[in-house]
């Protein structure tokens, strides 16, 4: 007997069929978003159950995300939580994408960031790792110290930056430039959080699997 397209997906998905048509299905790709996903994850949480394929599990947030005036973020609160809820996998680990432009070589790295060695409230590692298809991958860590000083809070840090593939080839000296910028945009926003009075204070340091030598730079900035 003839099928149609569809027919042909929903018999090769099949998994049972009840007497009154009732189907189980094999979904061997999960598209999900921030809005009603994450009531079905409570509810595997609930039961102790796991995603049995996360790798065929693909979640994008597109209900809540400006169409326009992005630069000012998310200002409905519901909203802003449904995406980060999406975005954090732990109480520790984060989902993470970032387009970053070395040199001539731009590419968006997805990836995750991962805190460790919490010592609170003194510190912290920040452990940040992404595929940047054929640009490369990127890795960097930085350790985090906190310290209060008259009434004020001082931070400071120690970052280092590796990439490695087509990246690589650039230079340590360009990767340093880039990975500085982007530490001081980061504790920039930090400081811009906690308010006035905090001091920053960095350390960068870069390196590629293709060039040996390393290039070490100090950066401070105050808020």
């Amino acid at each position: 007997m003839p099928q149609t397209l569809y027919d042909k997906i929903w018999n090769e998905h099949m998994v049972h069929q009840q007497a009154d048509g009732t189907t189980l299905l094999y979904v061997d790709r999960h598209l999900i978003h921030e809005v009603t996903s994450p009531q079905a994850f409570e509810g595997l949480r609930l039961a102790k159950r796991k995603v049995r394929k996360p790798n065929l599990t693909l979640a994008v947030a597109d209900h809540n995300v400006p169409t326009t005036n992005r630069s000012k973020g998310i200002e409905d609160q519901e909203s802003k939580v449904q995406i980060e809820t999406l975005e954090k996998k732990s109480a520790t680990e984060f989902a993470a994408t970032v387009t970053a432009k070395v040199g001539p070589v731009k590419a968006k790295f997805a990836g995750q960031v991962t805190l460790s060695d919490l010592d609170r409230p003194r510190g912290y590692r920040i452990t940040g790792e992404g595929q940047g298809g054929v640009a490369g991958f990127a890795k960097g860590t930085c350790l985090v110290t906190l310290a209060g000083s008259e009434g004020k809070t001082e931070l400071s840090y120690e970052a280092e930056a590796q990439v490695g593939g087509k990246l690589a080839q650039i230079g340590s000296r360009m990767v340093a430039g880039v990975a500085r910028k982007m530490a001081d945009e980061f504790f920039g926003a930090f400081a811009e959080q906690i308010g006035s009075g905090a001091t920053c204070t960095g350390e960068v340091v870069a390196s590629n699997q293709l060039v040996n030598d390393r290039e070490k730079t100090d950066k401070s900035n105050k808020y």
